[in-house]
């Protein structure tokens, strides 16, 4: 049971260091701290992928009944955030990020454009937020409930497939419950550390997508994959720094035909769900959002960013570090996040062309979506804390694939 209590020793620190550590080693320690916690799990499960990993599939039966309860272990948690949701009933005092959202479903079913400058009580924000962040709320409008149960509600579907791929028939029973509770366990983890966090966004909408394209990497294929790459790319922009990567896998071990299909399916999700119904009408939408996106973080930086307190990510060193205007450190730290993003994928490709008869394509792109993920946020300019709830869910599915190897390897005599 080695690998087990590995993965559980490092899933737990980060929830820990995400959450707590900044109380006991300050901001400036913690985010090192906490992303080597992140890179122990990346490294670990690297080198987990040149074990051998097949498995006999699961009954149809098996597969069900832990979709359920994959579900239902999530919806365990709703009374907690029903009590949260009343608790933080009108989070535009805290946050501008929900009024945004539901601004721009409201305007859409108006058959307004969802892109302009809205007024609230204390800024005049420009909405920034793709067409699938914002589009689950007419799950919760049509039955007249918060907007926030629509992430949810994703997130609990997503449970199901989670529980339904990882959940092994031939597996040890205790490491299967593990696994099963580790998602729950960041959920109430935020819950009982930092209800304000998690109250304040549909952060669990865009963990619910990456969950999937996750779980179609788990699972190898290019169909539940494509899936999760349309869902991430039409809720936030961060996945166009991995995908060249998986292009390249795809093409290196199966030739034209997937990556061009791919290429084929975003371009027509793209242009179905934001390009002819939004971006045609006002063409400097994507433009003005990312401005609106850079001034925001400048304006954070200015004035006292709260996120900074945190211990989450590396902007207050580089606040400290570089000297000149604020305009000026964010751009640094755009280049630095760029930068390193660019060396993830560089790096990536060639390490895959050396061992690309060892390892399977999948594998290897579901460890660098975890990596690129976890650079992204922890070096960004602007990071706040519900932001993590993503790769720490992604950390769940990393510790399956390192779990279900370890133990058709024999591991458990470890």
């Amino acid at each position: 049971m080695k690998a087990t209590a590995i993965c559980i020793l490092l899933f737990a620190l980060q929830l820990f260091l995400t959450l707590k550590g900044v109380e006991h080693w300050g901001k400036f320690v913690n985010p090192f701290l906490l992303f080597l916690s992140f890179v122990a799990l990346f490294i670990y499960y690297i080198k987990s992928i040149f074990k051998k990993s097949s498995f006999l599939p699961p009954s149809k039966l098996f597969s069900i009944l832990w979709f359920i309860i994959g579900m239902a272990v999530i919806v365990v948690c709703f009374p907690l955030f029903h009590q949260l949701f009343h608790q933080f009933n009108h989070p535009v005092d805290i946050s501008d990020v929900l009024p945004q959202i539901e601004f721009q479903f409201d305007a859409f079913r108006h058959g307004e454009l969802p892109y302009h400058k809205i007024n609230l009580p204390h800024s005049k924000p420009f909405p920034v937020y793709m067409p699938f962040h914002w589009l689950p709320l007419s799950f919760t409008q049509g039955l007249g409930i918060d907007a926030r149960w629509s992430g949810l509600l994703l997130l609990s579907i997503a449970g199901g497939i989670y529980a339904s791929l990882v959940i092994k028939q031939e597996g040890n029973i205790f490491a299967n419950w593990v696994l099963l509770l580790m998602p729950t366990a960041v959920l109430f983890s935020f819950l009982f550390w930092d209800r304000q966090s998690i109250a304040v966004s549909l952060e669990t909408t865009i963990a619910a997508y990456y969950w999937i394209l996750a779980m179609g990497l788990f699972k190898r294929s290019f169909t539940l994959t494509s899936l999760g790459v349309i869902l991430c790319l039409l809720s936030r922009y961060t996945l166009i720094f991995w995908l060249p990567l998986y292009f390249l896998l795809l093409f290196w071990k199966e030739g034209r035909k997937k990556p061009t299909e791919l290429v084929f399916l975003i371009l027509i999700s793209f242009f179905v769900f934001y390009i002819a119904p939004f971006l045609l009408r006002e063409p400097s939408i994507f433009l003005t959002g990312l401005a609106y996106h850079n001034g925001a973080a400048e304006y954070e930086w200015e004035y006292g960013a709260w996120s900074f307190e945190t211990g989450i990510y590396f902007a207050p060193h580089i606040n400290a570090l570089v000297a000149g205007s604020f305009t000026h450190k964010v751009f640094i730290a755009r280049i630095i996040q760029a930068t390193t993003l660019q060396l993830i994928f560089l790096g990536g490709s060639w390490f895959f062309r050396m061992q690309k008869n060892k390892i399977n394509h999948y594998d290897f792109a579901l460890g660098m979506l975890y990596l690129t993920i976890v650079c992204f946020y922890m070096i960004g300019p602007l990071t706040y804390r519900y932001y993590m709830i993503t790769p720490l869910f992604l950390s769940t599915v990393l510790c399956a694939r390192i779990i279900n190897v370890s133990l058709k390897n024999g591991s458990v005599r470890d």
